[in-house]
């Protein structure tokens, strides 16, 4: 079960997180899934290591640490833990791709992030639009891996699928470039910054990966139902909001101001503790609306005609869902990158 408390209040008990005036309660975060881990974890990590260093990804051990401490092996365990260890090791590639990405543009001075993120961030776009074809397309060891990584996950797998896929991750990249521009100017409201952190989070790009796990890519009748998009929104959403909540701390030290218990406290005003309770609440409005959306599908997918082989395929990947939003809590918890730090780290 791991350190996210009990399936009915994954976070409740948590330790107190943070340092140096901005401790909190990790909340309650009222989550009735179940969490697991997938067993085919170590084989799959052990693919992942391989494609990492054989892509030059870990390349200084200050490379390899970041993926290290960001356990990103096991976050796709957590979210994928029925997915068979060809469809893990792939997940867990891409987010080993993603968290090393990250880190380029993860400098504490907007001006150090905007040089950092610059010289590649619109080439790798590119790249990704059109399926990481393009060789490294200018961007060095990102853009080879990323080259390398889209023809893996290509092979044998349906074009519409593949492009719902390249759109998404296009998507997430420019999701950067939207900072490194906002970064000079107002604080964006919370309502401005969760539709930017649905996707800059990566979760909602990795729904995609929740059809694979439950069998197959979905018809695009069912993808592109607004029930079925609705869940995706919100697992992404809730991901995101619980992920700024664990990695507050970590951001208030680097003065990054991009998090929603930053912005909630700069609104509302009151204590951190205030600020991260009021974040969770938006967890729980999340969550409601998830199932919410759950009971609609069914008959949505119906009136638009969708057969029961699609509609129940569409169930399958909302239960991968709901165990991406269990264990992105678990994850959270757990990770050394989201720990606290002793006062003035």
């Amino acid at each position: 079960m791991g350190r996210g408390g009990s399936d009915e209040g994954a976070g409740a008990g948590a330790a107190r997180r943070g340092a140096g005036g901005a401790e909190f309660t990790v909340p309650d975060f009222r989550c009735p899934f179940p969490g697991a881990v997938n067993p085919a974890l170590p084989e799959a990590s052990g693919r992942m290591w391989r494609w990492v260093e054989a892509q030059g990804l870990a390349a200084t051990a200050e490379a390899r640490a970041v993926i290290e401490q960001s356990w990103v092996d096991r976050a796709a365990a957590r979210y994928f833990p029925t997915a068979d260890a060809g469809v893990l090791a792939l997940a867990c590639r891409w987010f080993a791709w993603m968290v090393r990405n990250d880190d380029v543009h993860d400098v504490p001075a907007p001006g150090a992030r905007e040089r950092s993120a610059s010289p590649h961030l619109d080439r790798l776009i590119a790249s990704a639009v059109t399926g990481g074809d393009g060789g490294d397309g200018g961007c060095g060891v990102f853009g080879a891996a990323l080259g390398d990584l889209w023809r893996r996950t290509a092979a044998g797998r349906s074009p519409g699928w593949c492009a719902r896929l390249a759109g998404d991750f296009a998507d997430f990249l420019r999701a950067y470039r939207t900072e490194r521009d906002a970064a000079a100017g107002p604080l964006p409201g919370i309502e401005e910054y969760l539709r930017h952190r649905t996707v800059s989070y990566g979760m909602l790009f990795s729904t995609n990966f929740a059809e694979l796990a439950a069998g197959d890519a979905l018809p695009e009748e069912v993808r592109a139902c607004p029930e079925f998009r609705e869940l995706r929104r919100l697992t992404g959403l809730h991901g995101a909001i619980v992920n700024d909540i664990y990695s507050y701390p970590r951001e208030l030290r680097s003065a990054y101001p991009y998090n929603a218990v930053h912005l909630l406290r700069s609104a509302h005003g009151g204590t951190v503790q205030e600020a991260v309770d009021r974040a969770a609440a938006l967890t729980h409005a999340c969550l409601d609306g998830f199932l919410a959306a759950e009971s609609r599908l069914v008959p949505a997918l119906a009136a638009r005609g969708a057969g029961a082989a699609a509609r129940a395929a569409a169930l399958r990947t909302v239960s991968v869902m709901k165990s991406m939003i269990r264990g992105n809590i678990d994850w959270c918890h757990e990770v050394p990158r989201y720990a606290s730090a002793p006062a003035g780290a």
